[in-house]
């Protein structure tokens, strides 16, 4: 049988007859060894090959290819095996114990790294996989705090190795820096953060697990614009609090005693997976709540959805600061680190209002709203009224209540004398060391005469749809004003109507605007069944194209729609009733003044379509 042989080469495809050997791909032949084999024997034959894997076998550049052998009596084929050449190098890549690549998706990373609370040592495992064809030396170098076993390892080609990471909780305080692992499987060092907070007894902590109403944030806490709120769960240590919305809105710590170099921790996460992009946590500080610095962004690449991460934040002076989270559409939790300063009292000033223009020698009243953020009511304290440096009134102290979204109006009434611009503020004497002061007000003192101009109701919020449901291309609303809202002696002639409020819109409006009054008793506005409210027996005051724009802003309100009446209206005493209507081809959405102490005295109507809104 020496005159046959055995030939080891790649295949190619051929229709009909599947792979078979390439003749331009033979790797060797070979004789066959045995000098005769017997019907149903069988032999075993080693065949060693050497082959570059730049050889036309495999395609010429490392391509992947199947080796076949084929006996050449008969020519029949065994199937070999896909061979596929790998580059002689280490490819490493850093797992979490899910297999989640936490070099490829830093959330993953961020959540490996966050160790959270702890009091006592608690490890993670990281795995090492080389999926290279060379051997990856790895050397892992741990931050102050950690360690890592082993630090340095050899990760054979095609497997995996693990290595722990220990937080060390013998001593308290925040643990954070980067755990970097160098490898000549990485294309560059990688920089795992890691961190850390074990507990100290002496540093202030704020877990949100006190189990009240959602609405309660707790108490020495600032939540400004009352845009946050805390779960209450009843079943374990999982409440915390979160925001809804984007935009100015502050949650703010107690005033905190931070000392050179101190840090402090808390823990986050995105609110819902709906919310993934518009994520975010600003953190600033402030020695008097007023006076902003931003300390650390968080964007929503740093957050995970399911899962708390936490956070170091760093470099807060020395000193007594506030803390301020932030936030669009995250939750937190567990914020530690620094001292509770205690105080006696804390109280804020949530609104003073005081006409920007008054009358001399005519009462003028301001009012301003207190917030107390502790656990108990404020009922002692001094009330002042300054006006251009003086004082001009004082006035009795109201219970301010314990902390929570309740706030309490001290109103001052005085009578400015002297003509021209002044400041205006008020003071709260609560003790030797303690007072809280309004921001100074300009407000212009006018000639007195027989003009004046009278605010109906408290604005306390705003609305959209009243006087006009801008939204739409047309509205009209009707509203009663009682005559102890007005405030007016009968005979009073009102010679202009004005609407406060803002638009954040990106157009002009220019819409025909009506308006009708009437004295009258009704107590509430009369529904027309779906038709244009009734104007009968009303006094047509005002017709006019009106310019409404874009001005103003949340939080300061301008004129939005100002009325010149045609004649003066004569008011006899009683109710007022007052219908606005709009007519117009386009819509942008405009906020109004509204008072929210009082409810069914507006109703209005709305509609696009021209014709369906004058025909009901």
């Amino acid at each position: 049988m020496d005159n046959y042989t055995l030939t080891l080469g790649a295949v190619k495809y051929v229709s009909g007859s599947g792979y078979v050997i390439d003749e331009e791909k033979i790797l060797t032949s070979v004789p066959i060894e045995a000098a005769s084999i017997a019907i149903g024997e069988q032999v075993t034959q080693v065949i060693e090959v050497t082959a570059n894997i730049s050889s036309p076998a495999f395609g010429g550049n490392g391509a992947r290819s199947r080796i076949d052998v084929r006996e050449d009596i008969s020519g029949t084929s065994a199937t070999g095996s896909w061979i596929e050449p790998i580059k002689y190098e280490a490819i490493l890549t850093v797992r979490n114990s899910n297999g989640n690549d936490l070099i490829e998706y830093p959330s993953y990373a961020a959540a490996f790294g966050s160790f959270g609370m702890v009091n006592e040592n608690v490890s993670k495992v990281l795995e090492l996989r080389n999926s290279g064809a060379a051997p990856a030396e790895v050397t892992l170098t741990a931050p102050e705090g950690f360690t890592a076993e082993p630090a340095t390892i050899t990760v054979a080609a095609h497997s995996s190795e693990n290595v722990t990471i220990t937080v060390d909780a013998s001593t308290p305080g925040i643990k954070s820096g980067n755990l970097v692992i160098a490898s000549n499987g990485l294309a560059e060092d990688f920089a795992l953060v890691l961190s850390a907070t074990v507990l100290d007894p002496n540093k202030y902590f704020e877990g949100f697990e006190d189990n009240k109403p959602s609405t309660a944030i707790p108490a020495g806490w600032y939540d400004v614009d009352n845009n946050w709120s805390k779960t209450s769960n009843t079943n374990g240590d999982n409440n915390y609090v979160s925001s809804s919305s984007e935009g100015e809105h502050k949650l703010i710590t107690p005033l905190l005693k931070v000392a050179e170099g101190e840090k402090m921790s808390f823990e986050a996460r995105k609110k819902t997976a709906s919310s993934n992009t518009s994520s975010y946590i600003n953190v600033y500080y402030s020695a008097d709540r007023k006076n902003w610095t931003l300390a650390k962004e968080i964007s929503k690449d740093d957050l995970d959805v399911n899962t708390f991460t936490t956070f170091v934040l760093e470099g807060v002076p020395a000193g007594n600061n506030y803390i301020a989270f932030q936030s669009g559409y995250c939750a937190i939790d567990n914020v530690y680190g620094f001292e509770l300063v205690p105080v006696a009292h804390d109280v804020v000033v949530k609104d003073f209002k005081v006409p920007t223009t008054a009358m001399a020698n005519n009462d003028v009243t301001a009012t301003v709203t207190l917030q107390n953020l502790l656990g108990e009511a404020e009922t002692e304290y001094a009330p002042t009224l300054y006006f251009d440096g003086t004082e001009v009134a004082t006035a009795e102290a109201v219970e301010i209540p314990a902390h929570g979204t309740a706030t309490a109006t001290v109103e001052f009434t005085f009578v400015a004398n002297e003509v021209g611009t002044f400041p205006a503020k008020a003071e709260f004497v609560f003790s030797e060391d303690y007072t809280v002061t309004t921001d100074e007000v300009e407000v212009t003192v006018t000639p007195e005469s027989a003009d004046a101009l009278v605010q109906v109701g408290e604005a306390t919020s705003t609305g959209s749809n009243v006087p006009l449901y801008m939204l739409y291309n047309n509205s009209e609303s009707q509203t009663i004003y009682t005559a102890e809202q007005l405030g007016l002696k009968a005979g009073a002639k009102i010679t202009s109507l004005t609407y406060k409020g803002y638009c954040t819109g990106s157009k002009t409006l220019s819409p025909t605007v009506t308006v009708w009054i009437e004295n009258t008793e009704a107590t509430a506005p009369m529904v027309n069944e779906g038709k244009l409210f009734d104007t009968e027996g009303m006094t047509q005051v005002f017709e006019d194209v009106c310019t409404v724009e874009p001005k103003g802003s949340y939080s300061e309100h301008v004129d939005m729609l100002a009325f010149n009446l045609n004649e003066p209206f004569e008011y006899t005493g009683g109710n007022l009733k007052v219908i606005v209507r709009s007519l117009y081809t386009d819509y942008m959405t405009v906020y109004f003044e509204a008072d929210g102490n009082v409810s069914g005295q507006s109703i209005y109507r709305c509609e696009d379509v021209q014709t369906t809104f004058l025909e009901g």
